[in-house]
């Protein structure tokens, strides 16, 4: 519903979604025309009167890149695990965004119940910026590697937290003994290490890379909504500001679309992929008036970068935080996050859970991703899994 949008009841234009930005294309044979007769000089000539009239055109189609059966799975998987977040699933060899779903949900053929009572659930929180936690970590484990700042097996020293600026940020310590490679620092997702590599790189690289990620800028599908947020390389220059970032907090956000563009990337070796919503317009016969080409963008890291990320990925999945999307017999690789909101409900800090990755780890044929701040059942990384199991019984 989030995508398709709705419809202003009394006038029958689009006012959200794919309603909206595609209305004059929906609407061009519910247009009327007004006519008068009139003279050579545009005078009216009396007694002729008014004529109202159809207009001839017939109305176009928009045909979406959204698979049914994929989408009505993911529907009934957030139905019964979301309360309030979002989830994505695209092809990352051609950036076609198979599912969507945004919770709460909504039913278009009575939004003015919504208008009355809860307006949060005509939110598509598919599109907006939340505070994506250690899913960045991706970004500086990126620049890290490409830049030949740090080695897969590298060691690093965490002793529980790092202190920057005078500023004491703590790490979760889930990994058994202080002394870890990078790969287990990304398993366990290791606040120290991150803050670290990305005080080493500077802001200028970590900005840049974020960027070439598709982070802080339009995606180009054609849903109203957000841009994300990155902080520029002169505000990252200030050491807090920039150790905030390092683990998705602060000043960083990101929209779920974003996230599944930024794992595409990895998914498919290193190239930036852009996400594609609609695939054409047609008309009333099937014919097509209008095409949307896949657009595949340059290189973003190495190939070489891309494998090393993989690989941790699935570090993640097999041994660190990410071990409950394990739900299938072939591996995935996959980023966990939990971010504090800054957003207070009944005296407690809701927090932004995420999980973002693919299915299967080798020639990925979907990206996943997963938000939510508040949760029915299970966890988001259950949610991953079982999209990744639904794909592994009964996908193309």
């Amino acid at each position: 519903s989030h995508t398709i949008g709705y419809l202003n009841e009394s006038e029958g234009r689009g006012v959200s979604g794919i309603e909206l930005v595609f209305d004059k294309d929906l609407s061009r044979g519910q247009e009327e025309i007004l006519a008068a007769v009139v003279d050579g000089h545009n005078r009216l000539i009396k007694g002729r009167g008014y004529r109202l009239a159809q207009s001839k055109q017939s109305s176009y189609n928009v045909v979406l890149s959204i698979d049914r059966d994929l989408q009505q799975e993911v529907e009934r998987i957030a139905d019964r695990r979301l309360i309030q977040g979002a989830v994505v699933v695209m092809d990352p060899q051609n950036g076609d965004i198979l599912a969507l779903a945004s919770r709460p949900n909504f039913y278009p053929g009575k939004v003015s119940d919504q208008l009355q009572t809860d307006r949060s659930s005509l939110i598509n929180r598919t599109v907006c910026g939340y505070q994506p936690g250690s899913v960045f970590k991706t970004v500086v484990a990126a620049a890290a590697l490409e830049e030949g700042q740090a080695g897969l097996f590298q060691t690093f020293n965490c002793p529980g937290g790092a202190e920057v600026s005078g500023l004491y940020f703590p790490c979760s310590h889930l990994h058994p003994k202080d002394e870890l490679t990078l790969v287990e620092a990304f398993a366990y997702s290791c606040n120290t290490v991150f803050i670290k590599l990305a005080l080493q790189l500077g802001g200028d690289k970590l900005n840049y890379y974020a960027q070439q990620f598709g982070l802080g800028k339009p995606t180009g599908i054609p849903l109203e909504g957000q841009d994300g947020l990155l902080p520029s390389a002169v505000e990252l220059e200030q050491p807090r500001c920039m150790a905030n970032s390092a683990i998705g907090q602060g000043n960083v956000l990101t929209t779920p679309v974003q996230v599944a563009r930024m794992m595409a990337v990895v998914a498919n070796g290193g190239r930036d992929i852009k996400p594609r919503l609609v695939l054409a317009l047609t008309d009333e016969r099937g014919n097509k008036v209008r095409n949307y080409i896949s657009w595949k963008g340059k290189k973003v890291i190495s190939k070489s970068t891309a494998n090393k990320l993989r690989y941790m990925m699935q570090a993640v999945a097999t041994l660190g935080t990410g071990r409950s999307a394990n739900l299938t017999q072939q591996p995935v690789g996959v980023k966990t996050g939990t971010a504090e909101s800054g957003r207070f409900k009944e005296g407690r800090e809701i927090l932004n859970y995420w999980i973002a990755g693919f299915y299967p780890l080798d020639n990925p044929r979907a990206v996943i991703v997963v938000f939510a701040d508040s949760l029915r059942e299970g966890g988001v990384g259950q949610v991953f899994g079982e999209i990744a199991r639904y794909l592994e019984l009964y996908g193309d």
